[in-house]
């Protein structure tokens, strides 16, 4: 735990931007650039996750019977537009592990490829969505309070008790994964026993042929595979609001790139320099498909075909490729 917490402190950076770690830092960096992207996404968070918090009238204390812990914001910068990330996590290692389960589980990558393969070969289609504040929208199993902080603005200082499964407790995972299953079952969906996280349901398309419609929960990103998908999703969205601008056709999945089709690509061909590294980057990519990642086989193998006369098209989802890794083994780390 200390070690993990060291190598927190020490990042300071995040591709090339400035990471704060207090929402002071945070505001400070705001005014040092003459912007306000931090002190937005602290707002934005805020509007969102303040009704996990019953906040008490000045004087009135938490009940015996509840164990306080403190909260904080983390910080962090989204790879595919850098947007900045605001996020108010409590601290869990204050309370007792719950005896029961307390992590989510999530789609498999492996599952994702296959209803990806069966969509494509029974011609459904394929929507997806983003819950928002996913955790929250469950109740907290746990009997806790807090002190607010200074991103409660009028509201620092006070208590509240903490009424649902906010970031970082030891059961939130569990609360939201519970949610979420009452969801699917009531919408009809059974689990798969080969992979919890994929959801199937028997249907009839408009052919009257029989098949099986899938949704797949990788925590807050739902993909639907359906004849219909779309009104499916809006099922969905009656139990746990989706985000507006991730309701569609997915462009990204777990970080890989769904509807890239590089043997269409028209960008402008790689001058020498940038043809020389993309085959380098396709060198370095085929030895660490060999050293055991061969998730990213089949992407290695078809941009490989194109080392002959790249694209910039080409090179953009090679270096995409790369920052996937990267940002998995920081994760890992």
């Amino acid at each position: 735990m200390a070690k993990r917490q060291t190598r927190y402190l020490k990042k300071t950076t995040k591709f090339g931007i400035e990471l704060p770690k207090t929402v002071a830092e945070a505001l400070a960096l705001d005014d040092k650039n003459d912007n306000s992207y931090w002190a937005d996404a602290i707002a934005k968070e805020m509007k969102n996750v303040k009704l996990a918090f019953d906040i008490l009238p000045d004087g009135e204390f938490a009940p015996r019977d509840h164990t306080f812990i403190k909260t904080h914001m983390i910080f962090d910068i989204k790879m595919e537009d850098f947007r900045r990330k605001a996020l108010l996590v409590a601290g869990g290692h204050m309370t007792e592990a719950p005896k029961c389960i307390t992590y989510s589980s999530v789609v498999q990558r492996d599952t994702v490829r296959i209803a990806l393969t069966m969509a494509s070969l029974n011609k459904l289609q394929v929507k997806a969505g983003d819950i928002e504040n996913a955790y929250i929208t469950a109740p907290c199993q746990e009997k806790i309070w807090t002190k607010l902080g200074p991103e409660f603005g009028a509201d620092e200082g006070k208590k509240a008790i903490i009424i649902r499964a906010i970031y970082g407790l030891k059961s939130s995972g569990a609360a939201f994964r519970s949610h979420l299953a009452d969801c699917m079952t009531t919408l009809e969906y059974k689990s798969c026993r080969a992979d919890n996280d994929l959801w199937m349901k028997r249907e009839t398309n408009a052919e009257g042929l029989s098949y099986y419609s899938y949704v797949l929960c990788y925590v807050d990103d739902i993909m639907v595979i359906h004849h219909d998908a779309m009104p499916v999703l809006m099922k969905i969205d009656k139990y746990f609001k989706l985000k507006p601008s991730s309701i569609g056709d997915p462009d990204i999945y777990l970080g890989g790139l769904l509807n890239y089709e590089p043997e269409l690509d028209t960008s402008d061909e790689c001058d020498p320099e940038e043809a020389s590294y993309f085959g380098s980057l396709i060198g370095v990519m085929r030895w660490i498909v060999e050293l055991g990642r061969v998730d990213i086989h089949t992407e290695v193998s078809i941009l490989s075909s194109f080392l002959a006369m790249p694209r910039s098209g080409h090179l953009d989802a090679a270096i995409h490729i790369m920052s996937h890794i990267l940002q998995r083994n920081t994760m890992l780390d």
